[in-house]
């Protein structure tokens, strides 16, 4: 055998599975729990980075043809105009955009019905965002 054949030699998955990251035994172990975990982290940021930069909407209304950003300011002028507490609906914009019209009411509904069932407390309302 020649030299590269033996540096070239790898982990094979079932080893690489069988590793307690809680106890490394040695260093290579160490290192291989350390990138693994580093993958993992890395993977969680890109949601989240991805998630806070899309542009969130209420589809629970529309101002003229689009439906306006999502959140308490926007819906502060609704609920003094109306007298009555405003509850918005948030998607994210490209989300929305797919949904028709009874889809987004269907939506809309099931996130009311909730306030309606859980109105005593100050806490948000979340609703699932399926069509199911």
């Amino acid at each position: 055998m020649y030299l590269f054949e033996l540096l070239n030699e790898k982990w094979s998955e079932k080893y690489k599975k069988s590793i307690n990251c809680k106890k490394p035994k040695g260093f290579s172990q160490r290192a291989h729990c350390l990138g693994r975990l580093k993958r993992k982290k890395k993977r969680i940021n890109e949601n989240l980075r991805t998630w806070f930069k899309e542009k969130w909407v209420d589809i629970s209304r529309k101002e003229g043809n689009k439906h306006p950003p999502c959140g308490a300011s926007a819906n502060k002028k609704i609920r003094e105009k109306n007298n009555k507490k405003a509850y918005p609906k948030c998607l994210p914009k490209e989300k929305a955009k797919r949904l028709t019209k009874k889809q987004k009411q269907k939506l809309v509904n099931r996130k009311r019905n909730m306030v309606r069932k859980k109105q005593k407390g100050k806490k948000p309302v979340w609703t699932k965002n399926n069509l199911k």
